[in-house]
Parts: structure tokens; sequence; C-alpha cells
């Protein structure tokens, strides 16, 4: 009987054959499993999000206020004390979705936010700092730009892009109050109820230009307590009361850095590096469908208040006027809406 000749390239395709199949069928019942599992969709792709959790805020106005607090300065060789009798916060928020196709999200938004301190009448003129605050709030005004990309299987890529004027805002030198922040988080999500992620952020939480890990932690323990984490900045655990009632404990570090460019202190640049935590419980309540309000009680503690001539990356420079803030007791209510219920 005459052998058939089969080169060598053909036999080792034909022998690989059942292998890729069986790697080819591993694949699919790896996706089936997720897709069973909550963590993809019909098409195979990570569906980031855990159902049970708060909706999002697509729209915020937010009124901040600080009870009394001493405060302690140091100029130069010169030591003052002074009493905030007044430090309130207004914050505006609003964010929307302009992209949602092909596995990717875009949702742009706007923020306004203003501080204003008044002091008591002893030491409103106590010092050229202290009258500063009285007469100039601080602002901050921007635009940010939220990014999410969802990955064959259980993974997903997450992005935050933020720029932003910061300071006593006027018409001159306005590239000195640009402030920008930067994120990104490689994240996977477990099951339907744990997600996590790490990254890298460039921002000015602490006061001053730094760049950070990041590590995300979501999961929902039960159909009612659920957890939101992001370090190193943001901790808060959510009880669902009911689909109308929620409590809320946050432990947030928030802050920025503002070009200062008014009398009587602004001889020369200056930059307030500016960076508060704060600890809440809040009772957040449905008024009509995608309209909520929310009110909470907290704790305030200034981790930075100095201002100094630079606000480089890496900078060492001492700070021109330091400051020591007493921890005081705070208050908020907001109006907010989230998306409404036949958008789920």
């Amino acid at each position: 009987m005459k052998t058939r000749f089969c080169p060598s390239g053909v036999r080792l395709f034909i022998v690989l054959i059942p292998i890729f199949g069986h790697f080819m069928s591993l694949g699919q019942s790896v996706l089936d499993s997720l897709r069973s599992e909550g963590i993809c969709d019909s098409t195979g792709y990570c569906i980031p999000s855990i159902d049970g959790l708060p909706k999002p805020k697509g729209f915020e106005l937010k009124y901040r206020r600080i009870r009394d607090y001493e405060i302690k300065t140091k100029i130069g060789e010169n030591r003052y004390t002074g009493r905030v009798d007044r430090n309130r916060e207004t914050t505006i928020k609003l964010i929307l979705p302009v992209v949602r196709k092909d596995h990717f999200m875009m949702a742009l938004g706007a923020k306004y936010e203003v501080e204003e301190f008044r002091f008591d009448n002893h030491t409103k003129n106590n010092n050229s700092f202290y009258k500063y605050l009285e007469d100039k709030p601080l602002r901050s005004v921007g635009l940010t730009a939220y990014m999410g990309k969802s990955l064959i299987g259980d993974k997903f890529i997450m992005g935050r892009v933020n720029t932003r004027l910061s300071g006593d805002i006027d018409k001159s030198k306005l590239i000195n109050y640009f402030r920008s922040t930067v994120s990104i988080i490689y994240g996977q999500k477990r099951s339907s109820t744990i997600s996590w992620g790490v990254g890298l952020t460039y921002n000015n939480t602490f006061g001053r230009q730094l760049v950070l890990p990041v590590l995300s932690y979501n999961r929902r323990f039960t159909d009612k307590l659920s957890t939101r984490i992001l370090l190193p900045v943001d901790i808060q655990f959510n009880y669902l009361i009911n689909e109308k009632n929620v409590l809320r404990w946050s432990n947030k570090l928030s802050g920025d850095n503002y070009y200062i460019n008014s009398e009587p202190i602004a001889t020369q640049n200056f930059y307030l590096s500016k960076s508060d935590f704060f600890s809440t419980l809040a009772y957040e309540r449905e008024l009509y469908d995608f309209i909520w309000v929310s009110t909470n009680v907290g704790y305030h503690i200034n981790y930075k208040f100095d201002l100094s001539t630079t606000n480089k990356l890496l900078s060492t420079d001492a700070s021109a006027i330091s400051n020591s803030v007493q921890n005081a007791f705070s208050f908020q209510i907001s109006l907010f809406f989230v998306p409404p219920k036949k958008w789920k």
C-alpha cells in the first residue's frame, strides 16, 4: 500500500485542533459562569456597577456650616489667636451622561464651590490673614469628565479628569488659578456584590500637588447594608432603610490649593494649602421619584491650613503663614436629584 505524505506542519495543526477547542470551550464556560453570576452581560463584557447601592447624584445643592472654633496663626515670629464665628460652604454640582455605547460610558460634570469665614469683632482685624479671610471667600469652579470602559470578562477601567480655577478668583493671572486632577483605576468585579480596583491619582486633596496610589472597594453585604471605599480619601457605609430612606456614615478627606492675589497679604504670590477631614452621619429621604433631600451632622478636623510661596510638586518650602485650627462640629443640608426609577 502506498503511504501518503503529510507535512509536519499539517500534522502539528491536526494535533493542536482538539487542544484549541478545549481552551475555547473553557473560555466560553468561564463567560457563561460570569453571566450567570451577574458579573458580565450577554455579550461577555463586565458590568462594573453593583445593584443595591445608593443611586448616583446627578444634581446637588449643598450648604454646610461649621460651628465656632478657635484658630492660632504664626506669621514670621508673630503669633496670633482668633475665633471664627461663622465658617460656611455652599456647593452646586451637576453631572450628566453624554456617551453610553460600545461598553464605554462618559459623563461631564460642573461644580461651583464657595467657602466663607467670619471672625468675632475682637479678632476681625487682628492680622492681615484674618482680614483677608473676612473679605475674600475661597472659590472653586471647574469641569470634570468621568469615563468608564468595560472589558471582556470581569475587568473594567475607570477614569476621572478635572480642571478648575481655585482661589480669590479675578481676571488677572488666571493661569495661576488653574488646578487639575487626574485619576485612573483598573478594577475587577469579583461577584454581583463585590468589586475592587487599584490605580493612581494626581490631585491637591492634601493641599499640595501629590501623586498617590488609590484603592477602591465596593461591596453590598446585605440587601440593606453596603460600603463604598476609595482610599486614601473616602470611606462610607450605607444603610437602606427602604427604597425611600437611607442612612449614610461617611469619613471623607477633601482639600485644594488656592491662589491668593488680593490685599492685604498678597504682596507676592501666595498659595493656600487647605485640607479637611469630615466624619458625618446623614439621613437621606426621597421627596418624589428622583428628588431627594439630605441632612447630616458631623465632626470637622483640619489637616492643613497654611500659606506658602509655591505649589510645585515635591516642594519642601516652609510655610510663610501657618495655622492651627480647633476641631468643631458641622451641620449640612442638601437637595439632590438621582436617576428616575424608569431609567433603572
